[in-house]
């Protein structure tokens, strides 16, 4: 990768994870687990999800494994999503470049 494009990819992963955080808290906070002291996003993103041991009022809904794994997936989407857009936008520019000349 060359240094625009890892400065690219830095710059949109933050917006990327946000992202992420923002429909996390819609997809599963309060509907696939229940945590008492929750502090919204992005606080709410980062595991653990449940502090049971803290506090009893927090418990699963869903399995915990389903909410790992979604996590895992959002995450990936997160991590990925910048790398494709930063390669997308790098091809366009070069096919643009080699028309000119």
């Amino acid at each position: 990768m060359k240094p625009l494009a890892i400065v690219a990819y830095l710059l949109l992963l933050a917006p990327a994870l946000l992202l992420a955080a923002v429909v996390w808290q819609y997809v599963a906070v309060n509907k696939m687990f229940y945590c008492w002291d929750s502090v919204g996003v992005p606080g709410d993103f980062i595991p653990p999800f449940v502090h049971a041991a803290r506090d009893p009022r927090d418990h699963y809904i869903s399995a915990p494994w389903m909410v790992h794994l979604l996590w895992l997936v959002h995450l990936g989407i997160a991590l990925t999503l910048p790398r494709f857009t930063v390669a997308s936008v790098s091809r366009i520019f070069i096919t643009i470049k080699s028309r000119r000349g």
